[in-house]
Parts: structure tokens; sequence; C-alpha cells
């Protein structure tokens, strides 16, 4: 895991099955956040964890 730093730019972002088109894009350098998935079609989705430009963890998300 890594460690940020305060006043670290972090986001979380949500893309299509193809890693194509970004779904969401939601800034959570505050601390804990809840990130809406409602409305999304089931199907996968990729989530890309960045703190700034870089990316610092993909991961995948199943809605069923």
């Amino acid at each position: 895991k890594s460690q940020l730093k305060s006043g670290s730019s972090l986001s979380i972002c949500v893309s299509d099955a193809m890693g194509k088109q970004e779904i969401l894009c939601k800034d959570i350098s505050s601390g804990a956040e809840k990130i809406s998935l409602e409305g999304l079609k089931q199907g996968m989705y990729f989530y890309r964890l960045k703190k700034g430009n870089e990316i610092l963890e993909i991961g995948k998300i199943s809605i069923q």
C-alpha cells in the first residue's frame, strides 16, 4: 500500500470494460469517500487509483 502525504492529490477513475471511455472520475484527496456506481449497467468496469499523474492501482469492478 502506498503512503500518502497530506495534501496529495488522489483520485479514482472508472472506465468501461474496454478501458477507453471514462465513466466517472472523482477527487478523493480529503479521505474516506463514497463513490456511487448507481446507474451503471451490468458488466465489467476498470478503476484506476491515481496520485497526481501516477497510477497507484488498477483493478476490476463487476456490476451484477
